[in-house]
């Protein structure tokens, strides 16, 4: 992210048409990057139709902040959402546990949540949080931030299923992982780092959180990368955009955020392409943090 008044933001603002969502490659370079990437607008409720009754909030609880969504596609359609459940009323994340819930097609109501990793190792200082999670050769591959709120470390676990998860223990200090390939961004000291398997660390992003990548393969065989992330704005926060075409070094765009809202939005989840891409984020409702979802705006 740069200054407030050049924010993060997406070329397709400013380019229209020719960089909408599923447009041919465009190289990275000048105000880059102008892949397609918004803007999205919170789900409005539909009259008489099927969706969520309290749009655009897909996932709420009383007394317990649903937090910090990732998300997978069904292969029946809709999707699978994995999320952070805390039940404290300090808000601290003790007795906090990592959720798993399937989302039907078209915002029906959801499943019924079940909990799929609870903090049950010494290191995890009863806190697991920030999941993202990903499938490697039919292998659900889970990283999250756990241990104090005031020294996280980031982890990983794996799972034949995506229920029941082996831990494979703390990489390092970080918050809120996010995959990128086999290397992993986290937000430390108020910036986006890379950590690579081996181990070692490099800047990605001098000033963001909770970021989210999205893999953007191109029709010339080209993998480039959609970083969404939380971003500061003149008045709030909001969702931002940067792109990289090598996994390493990000840049950010240059036009409005991907979304922002009268309210606080955090921790983003991107999920799909084309008009069917939909943002899944934290948002306050009564309260309480709760999971809310965006589409694409026209």
């Amino acid at each position: 992210m740069v200054s407030a008044r050049v924010l993060c933001v997406l070329g397709c603002a400013l380019a229209g048409s020719s960089c909408a969502l599923g447009a041919e490659e465009t190289p990275l370079g000048g105000d880059r990057p102008t892949r397609g990437a918004g803007p999205f607008a919170p789900l409005a409720a539909r009259d008489g139709g099927v969706g969520p009754p309290n749009a655009p909030f897909v996932l709420t609880e009383t007394g317990s902040d649903l937090s910090e969504p990732t998300a997978l596609p069904r292969a029946s359609g809709g999707w699978i959402l994995y999320l952070a459940r805390d039940p404290s009323p300090m808000r601290d994340g003790q007795g906090s546990t990592i959720r798993r819930v399937e989302l039907p097609p078209a915002f029906a109501p959801a499943g019924v949540p079940s909990d799929v990793l609870a903090p049950d190792q010494p290191w995890e200082a009863g806190r697991v949080a920030a999941p993202d999670v990903k499938v490697v050769l039919g292998t659900f591959v889970l990283a999250y931030e756990a241990g104090p709120a005031d020294a996280p470390v980031v982890a990983t676990a794996t799972s034949a299923e995506g229920v029941s998860w082996q831990k494979a223990g703390p990489l390092g200090p970080g918050r809120t992982p996010a995959w990128i390939g086999e290397a992993l961004l986290v937000e430390r000291d108020g910036g986006l780092v890379r950590l690579a398997p081996d181990g070692t660390a490099e800047v990605a992003l001098a000033k963001g959180r909770s970021p989210s990548v999205r893999p953007s393969p191109q029709a010339t065989g080209r993998l480039l990368h959609d970083l969404f992330y939380v971003c500061t704005t003149p008045k709030q926060q909001a969702i931002c955009f940067a792109g990289s075409d090598d996994g390493v070094h990000f840049t950010t765009s240059s036009g409005p955020p991907a979304l922002q809202t009268l309210g606080p939005v955090a921790a983003p989840a991107v999920v799909g392409s084309g008009p069917g891409t939909v943002l899944f984020y934290e948002a306050l409702s009564a309260g309480r943090f709760g999971i809310a979802v965006a589409t694409l705006g026209p």
